[in-house]
């Protein structure tokens, strides 16, 4: 019998599929792991520490992000472009939905143009890496949407109490993962997704109408980003971006995003900013501008490319906050009821400087936007102008011209025309779930118009403007961190009411004195907002000397 030609040989090794979600410590190891849970048996039984799981929502198909720190406009030319629903893991419809909605309208209303990273590409990257983020950005998700068809911009296809139920159960969800020890890989990476996470609580709650739940996150947020700087200030072997566990969430830009929702908390609940805090040289919404030049022609770029535009927006936007807070200051304020406009002026100049490099800016986009750029580019340079005629007037000149309050409200009824060409014919609708996405809202991000129109709804002498500035607010509805058009809007109401004023042309008719109209309209005050409940608020209004004598000033409540 002739020997078998197998005889000998070494016996062949079993065959077994490939799998790509085994523990770190056997992917290492390059053996199969028998993915026990938390831990897999096949490192306990051998004395071996299991290093854990990567995370589920990493979509094997797509392809996978880069650790380095990207262009900061790269994630604004690529949101209008890109399909999320080629990002999104393969879980329930209903997390899908709302995910699917955190990312065409929540996030890039949050990010507005200061931050763009955090909210564009950091959060969605860290939603597939981290089930804590995933259910709290599908939560937030869930509010924004729940908000929308509360106040009737967007259809129900579900009854709101349902929404809120969902949005409760994704809430504890991302809790429950946070405090869960087996999930935990990294001390470091376990206190920035805490940090992300108090980030997307904070404003989870701001949507909600629960801004004292929402300040509770926020100061807690604040109190762990302390935390975290002072250990990375101490550590010898600080967590490099591109090492491999490293988180995705910069730090950079979650104490940018905290600092400026802390910023507008003071302002909101004190009425006021301290030009003088420290706090505001961190933030980019209040000192971009001082570093802000014209671009310039080049063969390399067009000035009026997105990423120059946008640059302008953060410029104006920072600059229109500062000046916003300069005119605040008790040394300003005096100076100019002594009529003494030459001190003023002088302290002025940094603010002149930047704006006539804002003026050349505007110049060369507006000469490159006819007939080149689309229509959302367009939009926001008409924007950046809204914000560059304000800036430019609000300076005071060493002399007032006599009519000068005639032309302030003439800049506001432009202002007000200005932010009816961009807001009209921006749809409000967003797409069921069979249908195909789409950016429905403005795609390139734009400077916040709440402010603006605010002022305008409360400056304006004329009544029609008022009304038509608090009917923008409403009809359009934008967030900005901690702050709500629709609450906007509810604060000129009340405090023009306050005033004496009419805030609609029928209550005006309906009034009997003629000289109502203007009686009033130009007393400053300063207001400040104390929360209490769900979109309830009592409202403080002083004028500049009874803040200075410590006086109580009017009281009165508001609902939105």
């Amino acid at each position: 019998m002739a020997p078998s030609t197998n005889e000998g040989a070494a016996p062949k090794r079993a065959w077994h599929s490939k799998v790509r979600t085994g523990c770190l410590t056997c992917k290492t190891r390059k053996v199969r792991c028998d993915e026990g849970k938390p831990y897999c048996n096949r490192c306990t039984s051998t004395g071996r520490q299991c290093g854990g799981y990567a995370s589920r929502f990493v979509d094997a198909n797509a392809p996978k992000a880069s650790r380095a720190r990207a262009d900061p406009f790269s994630a604004v030319n690529a949101v209008p472009h890109q399909n999320p629903r080629l990002l999104l893991p393969r879980l329930n419809d209903k997390e899908l939905r709302s995910f699917r909605f955190f990312l065409e309208k929540t996030a890039p209303a949050f990010a507005g143009v200061f931050h763009i990273d955090f909210w564009l590409q950091e959060i969605p990257r860290a939603c597939h890496a981290n089930a804590a983020i995933w259910h709290a950005a599908v939560s937030l998700g869930a509010v924004d949407e729940s908000y929308n068809i509360r106040q009737g911009i967007l259809p129900s296809y579900i009854t709101r109490d349902e929404q809120v139920q969902f949005a409760l159960q994704q809430f504890g969800s991302s809790i429950k993962y946070l405090i869960d020890p087996s999930y935990h890989l990294m001390e470091r990476q376990d206190k920035r997704t805490a940090l992300a996470a108090s980030v997307l609580f904070t404003c989870i709650c701001s949507v909600q109408g629960l801004q004292n739940q929402a300040l509770i996150h926020l100061r807690g947020g604040l109190k762990l980003l302390q935390e975290i700087k002072v250990e990375e200030q101490r550590s010898t072997s600080p967590c490099s971006r591109s090492s491999p566990d490293a988180s995705p969430l910069s730090l950079i830009a979650m104490q940018s995003v905290l600092n400026n929702l802390n910023i507008q908390a003071e302002s909101i609940l004190g009425g006021r900013l301290d030009a003088d805090s420290p706090s505001l040289v961190d933030v980019d919404h209040y000192s971009c501008w001082r570093l802000y030049q014209a671009p310039s022609f080049s063969a390399e770029a067009s000035p009026s490319s997105l990423g120059n535009i946008v640059e302008a927006c953060r410029a104006v936007e920072s600059l229109f906050n500062s000046m916003v807070v300069f005119f605040q200051r008790p040394d300003i304020y005096r100076a100019t009821l002594a009529l003494d406009f030459e001190t003023v002026s002088k302290q002025q100049l940094p603010f002149m400087r930047v704006l006539q490099n804002l003026t050349s800016a505007l110049s060369m986009f507006e000469a490159c936007s006819r007939g080149i750029l689309d229509e959302a580019t367009r939009k926001a340079i008409t924007v950046l102008k809204m914000f560059h005629i304000v800036c430019r007037f609000i300076l005071i000149p060493k002399s007032i011209e006599a009519d000068r309050l005639d032309r302030f409200d003439a800049v506001l009824k432009h202002v007000v025309d200005l932010a009816t060409q961009v807001l009209d014919g921006s749809s409000n609708n967003w797409t069921t779930p069979r249908q195909q996405g789409t950016f429905s809202s403005i795609s390139v991000p734009v400077p916040s118009m709440s402010l603006l129109l605010l002022v305008a709804a409360i400056s304006a002498r004329t009544t029609h403007t008022r009304e038509r500035a608090i009917e923008l607010m409403k009809a359009y509805p934008r967030r900005e961190g901690l702050w709500d058009s629709f609450m906007a809007a509810e604060l000129a109401r009340t405090v023009l009411q306050a005033k004496g004023l009419p805030t609609t042309v029928k209550e005006e008719e309906a009034m009997m004195d003629g000289q109502s109209k203007t009686k009033g309209l130009w007393t400053d005050y300063m207001i400040s907002v104390a929360f209490h409940g769900e979109r309830r608020a009592e409202i403080t209004m002083k004028t500049f000397q009874q803040w200075m004598n410590g006086e109580i000033g009017k009281q009165t409540s508001m609902e939105w």
